[in-house]
């Protein structure tokens, strides 16, 4: 009967556990933090309908992974739900359409007659380090760059963007990555809009659509 008792309080804390053990977050943004442009430039964005991951070394769309104990033991991946290329690329033109912009997407950049904005992935890592369960603490990052690209594959201008960072505790275990994740692509994404806003940028883009248009004579 203690035998019994023992392996039904076993099955129910295992079972409790990996409940918590949630395996994927969505990309989210948090609306509320969004900053907008006073004035949109009046000009036609062309974007990468996918992202470009440019990590090494992790798992296809994986945003981060649990640990367990003090000496930090890698334990189970966490991903996004879809392609993460997909989520960041469509959250990101979403929201450049939400504000005023307008987007046209392509599946490759040779399907393009004017450049390409592309959004690639420099950074992305989240550790929930989960061995005060059903508590935990998560830490991560996130750090993006914007490209403009020719049809050719060519790049015209670039720039990276400041890392977006932090910590917070993790109450019923998972619901800390899932904020840290939103939190951290909600900054990018306010960098995308300022540079995107930028004279820079706006010049950039004009002049390179003005050699296209010459060369093509």
């Amino acid at each position: 009967m203690n035998m019994l008792k023992c392996n039904m309080l076993c099955f129910v804390i295992v079972g409790f556990f990996l409940a918590g053990c949630q395996m994927s977050v969505p990309i989210g943004i948090n609306q509320s933090k969004l900053i907008k442009p006073t004035s949109p430039p009046n000009i036609q964005l062309t974007m990468l309908s996918e992202a470009k991951d440019a990590r090494t070394g992790y798992a296809k769309n994986q945003v981060g992974r649990h640990t367990w104990s003090l000496l930090m033991f890698p334990g189970f991946r966490v991903r996004t739900p879809q392609e993460l290329e997909v989520e960041i690329a469509e959250r990101t033109i979403e929201t450049l359409t939400s504000i005023g912009y307008e987007v046209k997407t392509v599946d490759k950049l040779n399907e393009s007659q004017d450049p390409v904005v592309v959004i690639q992935v420099d950074t992305l890592r989240n550790l929930l380090f989960a061995w005060i369960y059903p508590l935990g603490i998560t830490w991560g990052h996130m750090k993006l760059s914007v490209h403009l690209m020719s049809p050719d594959g060519d790049t015209l201008w670039e720039t990276h963007l400041d890392q977006a960072s932090g910590m917070g505790a993790s109450f019923l275990y998972m619901c800390g990555f899932k904020s840290r994740v939103k939190k951290d692509f909600t900054k990018n994404l306010n960098q995308i809009i300022e540079v995107l806003s930028s004279e820079e940028f706006v010049q950039k883009l004009k002049k390179a659509q003005i050699d296209k248009t010459v060369s093509s004579y």
